[in-house]
């Protein structure tokens, strides 16, 4: 559907708004010893881990909604593997928002930007301590216009999508020069998608909505 394609369009250009500083949605291997420090601090209380759901709650902002970062039964582990989940979606989630879910090396033949780097485990470690989780996501992300702008697009046309509902029922497949009573349904979706700017005149109707479509 229409929709759909705008929703896709959005997710795009959310993701690659800031292409010279994407990298891989996972913590990077030079983070692995302050992730292992986050983990044995035990920071990850009832109000850190309520702060990181309620984030990842609504990455749909950010066009994220299509990954998951924190199993569903995380909580219900042992007590280690808990910390090493919220920890690693609390990395894998920053890196998303601060660079980006794609590595644009992966997107083309040459790219020779160079990437800024920065110890995400270690500011994760210091926002956990400080009780500042929450600000700190939220400053991840860009702030400007125009990624606002699409946010609120994806948002929307995500909406949209959701409350589109099949009005037209399944039937025999319709041919040209035929006669069929859903044929005024299948005019309006198309109005209604925007594919087409007007419903057919009665004279257009009786040529036949094959040619309608041809001369609209």
């Amino acid at each position: 559907m229409k929709t759909t394609f705008r929703a896709m369009l959005a997710a795009s250009a959310l993701t690659f708004l800031t292409l010279p500083t994407m990298a891989q949605a996972r913590p990077s291997t030079d983070e692995a010893g302050t992730l292992q420090s986050a983990q044995s601090s035990a920071l990850w209380n009832d109000a850190n881990r309520s702060v990181l759901k309620t984030a990842l709650a609504d990455r749909e902002r950010h066009g994220l909604d299509h990954i998951m970062f924190l199993p569903d039964d995380a909580d219900q582990r042992s007590h280690t593997v808990v910390e090493k989940a919220y920890t690693q979606a609390a990395l894998a989630y920053a890196q998303a928002l601060a660079q980006g879910a794609v590595d644009p090396a992966s997107l083309h033949d040459v790219y020779t930007i160079s990437r800024p780097t920065a110890d995400l485990g270690e500011a994760l470690s210091n926002a956990l301590r400080d009780g500042v989780l929450e600000q700190w996501l939220g400053g991840l992300a860009p702030s400007d216009d125009e990624y606002r702008k699409l946010s609120d697009a994806y948002l929307a046309a995500n909406r949209d999508t959701a409350k589109q509902v099949p009005t037209i029922a399944l039937t025999k497949s319709i041919h040209v020069g035929d006669t069929n009573p859903q044929v005024p349904e299948i005019a309006n979706q198309l109005v209604d998608d925007g594919y087409l700017k007007r419903w057919p005149r009665l004279s257009e109707q009786a040529r036949g909505l094959d040619k309608w479509i041809a001369a609209g």
